[in-house]
């Protein structure tokens, strides 16, 4: 081994980590109740969520309190960019490409009663230097959200910190 790869080594050896876990929780944000929507529709404006600087998404969260089995995919970046207007046909121009970080697609509801929630587990990282996350949701179905009952979304987030 190289000198180098010994003291990196060594430091990884004295390095302590904790993970914490961050829970970011949002409304969709801009949807327009009392519409119907088509399939591939955006489903609100972009909104910003706030987050720590560098983290993995380990789990989301989609509670539809409409309890119409709102499907729905959240398109994640890491800087703001240009999304489509509520209602209209959900497409981002390949100037904004480079600050993709992943969609989640909420496709598998359980039903609670009045509401319904989908859930999505799986790790992706990410680096955001100005702390924020930005998302626009689209629908893979035809929902119509009614007054008051926007969607909620939530961001499990898991964070390294040394110790």
């Amino acid at each position: 081994m190289s000198t180098l790869t010994n003291v990196v080594e060594a430091l990884r050896g004295n390095l302590k980590t904790r993970e914490h876990l961050v829970v970011v929780k949002i409304e969709v944000q801009g949807a327009t109740p009392a519409v119907a929507y088509a399939a591939n529709d955006a489903v609100g404006g972009v909104f910003s969520v706030d987050v720590p600087k560098i983290g993995w998404i380990i789990g989301a969260k989609l509670i539809d309190r409409d309890d119409d089995t709102l499907a729905l995919t959240a398109h994640i970046y890491t800087e703001r960019f240009t999304g489509a207007a509520d209602n209209a046909a959900y497409t981002v121009g390949v100037g904004d490409s480079s600050n993709w970080l992943t969609k989640i697609t909420f496709d598998t509801v359980e039903d609670e009663g009045s509401f319904k929630v989908s859930e999505v587990v799986g790790e992706t990282f990410y680096s955001s230097p100005t702390g924020k996350l930005w998302i626009q949701c689209s629908t893979t179905g035809t929902p119509n959200i009614a007054s008051g009952a926007l969607p909620i979304l939530q961001l499990a987030i898991k964070v390294a910190v040394g110790g």
